[in-house]
């Protein structure tokens, strides 16, 4: 009787050890798939979106050139828009040879360079804003879909840039089109360089929805 005790006991210990060692190899996998799947999520939203808090430190704030070139750098690929304007672009200046093409938007009185995701135009024909040479100093000149909420020409107002048209798309692959020309940004004597010590304004771009699509810098005179 003893020995068939025991061995009932025993049996018992070897059942409840062996639920036990399911129970805990399901929860670890539960754990793996869980981990598994946020950074699937995670890696999906890197690629398609951006942040709110990315945009942070461009937030009606007061930049350097060293940091508008790492903007540029961090959203390069990303569905964002990036307006800079020099004093260099103010005056004319030509832009980097090796620019061949460059897409400007006149807003206000200064004239921006369109770089990563490129905004939409509203220009009959074009899908972008205005297009110059290299070795033509920016016009700035032909119509955009920019506005401000009371639905004028374009301008930075109480920190944001409000635009109705966002991203220029390709009609073929139907994705964003980008220019990451940004060779210019390193080398003096083209009105695309950024100098560290610059002082530059920075703004946000958005829909008129409320969704952040971009950043605009104008570079201050000071």
């Amino acid at each position: 009787m003893e020995k068939e005790i025991s061995s009932g006991t025993m049996l018992g210990i070897v059942l409840i050890a062996l639920a036990a060692v399911i129970g805990l190899g399901f929860g670890v996998f539960s754990i793996a798939k869980g981990v598994a799947n946020e950074g699937t999520v995670g890696v999906q939203d890197n690629l398609g979106t951006v942040s709110e808090s990315a945009f942070d430190d461009y937030n009606d704030k007061i930049v350097t050139g060293t940091m508008v070139k790492s903007a540029v750098q961090n959203f390069t690929g990303k569905p964002v828009a990036i307006l800079i304007s020099t004093n260099a672009m103010h005056k004319g200046v030509v832009t980097n040879k090796a620019h061949e093409i460059s897409y400007v938007f006149k807003i206000g009185d200064r004239d921006y360079i369109n770089y990563n995701a490129l905004l939409a135009s509203d220009t009959v024909g074009e899908e972008k804003g205005d297009p110059i040479s290299a070795t033509n100093p920016i016009k700035g000149e032909g119509s955009t879909k920019l506005i401000n909420e009371n639905g004028i020409t374009a301008n930075i107002k109480d920190g944001l840039l409000i635009v109705a048209n966002p991203f220029a798309i390709n009609q073929s692959t139907g994705k964003v089109e980008f220019d990451n020309s940004i060779g210019g940004f390193s080398r003096s004597g083209n009105c695309e360089y950024l100098a560290a010590s610059a002082k530059f304004e920075a703004n946000l771009i958005r829909d008129t929805s409320g969704t952040t699509i971009g950043v605009i810098f104008t570079q201050m005179t000071k």
